[in-house]
């Protein structure tokens, strides 16, 4: 469990996230986001000769906020709270949007 969102860059080797009802397997040049406050495993191992690597960006609530202060924001919950996974490789600007939908 994780006390900021956390948007999660793969660089090289693989992640394998176990929740109660889902398993994930993300690896070089996908993107995934982690919500706060959600229960999972998270398995890191290197993959084809490559060592694991990611990098990481910790969303607080401040720094949301912040951003997105000012802006028409449409939320779509989900059914359940768990762990949205994007795996989207080579464009950047598609997996923000998708993760963090802007109303203009």
């Amino acid at each position: 469990m994780f006390d900021q969102h956390m948007l999660v860059w793969f660089l090289s080797g693989e992640t394998k996230i176990v929740q109660a009802d889902a398993t994930y397997i993300c690896g070089k040049g996908d993107i995934f986001l982690i919500p706060r406050n959600q229960l999972a495993t998270i398995i890191n191992y290197p993959k084809d000769g490559e060592p694991h690597k990611t990098v990481v960006m910790h969303l607080s609530l401040e720094t949301l906020t912040d951003f997105y202060a000012g802006k028409h924001i449409n939320p779509q919950p989900k059914n359940s709270p768990k762990i949205f996974v994007s795996i989207i490789t080579r464009s950047w600007k598609v997996a923000w949007h998708r993760l963090f939908p802007i109303s203009t």
